[in-house]
């Protein structure tokens, strides 16, 4: 994991790397997609962060 780690900054890919939005997590990820636009490392905590807006926003 550490070898994959330094191979990823070394070849310039360091800001690809991001940690999860969601309350939470705290994991990092390597972010594949096209326009670097990633914001969670799992679908499960995507799910979590998204309907826990939608029932703040409904109660208002």
């Amino acid at each position: 994991m550490g070898t994959a780690l330094a191979m990823v900054i070394g070849v310039g890919q360091g800001a690809r790397l991001g940690a999860c939005q969601a309350a939470s997590c705290s994991l990092v990820f390597f972010d594949t997609t096209r326009n670097a636009s990633r914001r969670f490392c799992d679908l499960s905590c995507q799910n979590r962060a998204k309907a826990s807006a939608y029932r703040a926003r409904r109660r208002t």
